[in-house]
């Protein structure tokens, strides 16, 4: 619950705002408004060279000899350390090795955690959260903790949550009790990501010389900033403790980019650090993200700050590659108009319904072969189709084979074994039948009965045995044998009907035709 509110937070509260307007200092933070003064006012450079050096605010903290609990910190629980990797204890024990104490210990592993992936973080969150609270319910009390966790559910800064804890912490009497609030509360805050952003942690790795080198440099208004961002650059590759200053840089990106744009952003580019992503495809992605800042001055200071970001952080030299299928890049690092099929920040992907092609390196229609052939031409076409299949997919059994080639099995045809006069046909089963040709039957000089009766009724669609044929026969005959007795009962029923009278007159009628036959036999003989 406490992390959506936090990301709530970082969508409502406007801290881009603040952000950019720290982010313009990303480089600028070494100048001291004094020193820029003395130059309006026409000191000379021997007398700005002369002044003290820069201090670190770790060379300050041990000037002033900051003091710490003598009580160690509570332990934490395996539950709270789970996220750790081998990485991370290499880390805090080259951390312990230099001499830092429990209390600094503790804070180098809420500055680590600060900087895991969301979904590692989320392993041991609730556990490192209740460590937060209980030990800061000791030392400020429950009522003041419940205000803090109602500032943080009600969204509100980190430099107001900082303020009021800072007043918690000044009404404690006991030095003791304060200490250990004050460390307590510089570990919760990571733990709980209620930070600002910090643009001079990204340059803690400098030495005394070299930050008197880059004033001189950013005072003088022609020089450019491409030429500082170069001296910076050389200084990181000059280091003598180049893994040390990797890890500051690389620690201050992940918040810079983390407050500038919000988390999802960084863990995009953690992940693709992982996959092994090419640099130039990270340092694109990176410059999307600036891009879609609608104020052309904000979108300008960020594209300047996170110069450095790039070159150690993500790693991107700078310069444009294509792999050969563009002629340059945008603004963002993106290959513009890439060639080939391909598209991405390098053309480095095949456009949809396209596929790599590991000969001549190149995207090309997808090779789909049913499994009889792995090799294609650019236009998809299957070559040397194998088991006994044939057509532009390896989709059809050759002359003389019978079958489904879309099996994707080396059995999907299978020879034809029927006589030389007959044709081989899959039935609906799957198995082959032998079905004799209509020409090979009725041109043929061998035809039988039975193949011209199968031909016939391959014609007619409708193949009738002598059984059926004596069926109809029996039908008909017995229908007509029906018919000639229903009309004898309906003459029968006639008679009845008619009176005696006329029965007679029409049996006389018919005695006298049959007379008349009579006589006209007689003279026809």
């Amino acid at each position: 619950l406490y992390k959506k509110k936090w990301e709530e937070q970082q969508r409502i509260s406007g801290r881009r705002t603040s952000g950019m307007r720290l982010a313009s200092f990303f480089l600028l933070f070494l100048v001291a408004g004094a020193s820029a003064t003395r130059i309006a006012a026409g000191e000379s450079e021997e007398d700005y060279i002369e002044r003290p050096k820069y201090r670190t605010p770790d060379e300050i903290k041990k000037e002033n000899k900051e003091v710490f609990p003598e009580e160690s910190p509570a332990p934490l629980s395996d539950e709270a350390l789970r996220w750790m990797k081998t990485r991370h204890l290499f880390l805090i024990k080259k951390a312990v090795d230099q001499g830092a104490n429990e209390w600094e210990k503790l804070q180098k592993i809420a500055e680590l955690f600060y900087e895991q992936h969301q979904s590692r973080r989320r392993q041991s969150q609730r556990a490192l959260e209740e460590y937060c609270m209980a030990n800061l319910r000791k030392l400020i009390g429950d009522v003041n903790v419940d205000r803090l966790m109602h500032l943080y559910m009600e969204s509100a800064t980190p430099e107001h949550m900082q303020s009021a804890f800072a007043s918690m912490i000044s009404r404690i009497r006991d030095e003791e009790a304060s200490n250990q609030a004050e460390q307590y509360g510089l570990f919760c805050k990571k733990i709980l990501r209620i930070i600002s952003l910090e643009p001079a942690a990204i340059m803690d790795w400098l030495s005394d010389e070299q930050r008197a080198q880059l004033q001189l440099l950013i005072i003088d208004k022609q020089i450019s900033d491409d030429v500082i961002y170069e001296k910076v650059y050389e200084f990181y590759n000059e280091t003598t403790d180049k893994e040390e200053a990797q890890e500051t840089i690389a620690s201050a990106c992940r918040r810079f980019i983390a407050d500038l744009f919000g988390d999802d952003i960084v863990e995009e580019i953690e992940d693709l650090k992982d996959q092994a992503e090419k640099p130039q495809v990270m340092a694109s992605k990176l410059h999307q993200h600036i891009n879609e800042v609608e104020n052309s001055d904000t979108e300008r200071v960020y594209g300047r700050s996170v110069w450095l970001c790039e070159r150690v952080y993500v790693g991107y030299a700078g310069y444009c590659e294509c792999g050969g299928r563009a002629d340059g890049c945008d603004d963002t690092q993106t290959c513009i108009d890439c060639r080939g099929n391909t598209e991405g920040a390098m053309c480095q992907r095949c456009l949809p319904g396209y596929e790599w092609s590991l000969e001549g390196d190149r995207c090309v229609e997808p090779c789909i072969c049913n499994g009889h052939s792995t090799l294609c031409d650019d236009f998809g076409t299957c070559q040397n189709c194998t088991d006994n299949t044939t057509g532009k997919y390896c989709e059809q059994c050759e002359e003389g084979f019978v079958g489904n080639a879309r099996g994707g099995t080396s059995e999907d045809c299978t020879e034809c074994t029927c006589r030389l006069d007959q044709e081989c046909v899959l039935s609906a089963e799957g198995t082959i039948e032998c079905i004799t040709p209509l020409e090979a039957i009725f041109e043929g000089d061998s035809g039988n009965d039975t193949d011209i009766l199968e031909a016939l009724a391959r014609i007619d669609g409708n193949l009738k045995t002598d059984e059926q044929k004596k069926g109809e026969s029996d039908q008909k005959n017995e229908n007509d044998e029906t018919k000639e007795e229903g009309l004898k009962k309906e003459e029968v029923a006639e008679n009845q009907i008619r009176g005696p009278e006329e029965s007679a007159i029409e049996d006389a009628k018919n005695g006298a035709d049959e007379g008349g036959e009579k006589e006209e036999e007689k003279e026809a003989k």
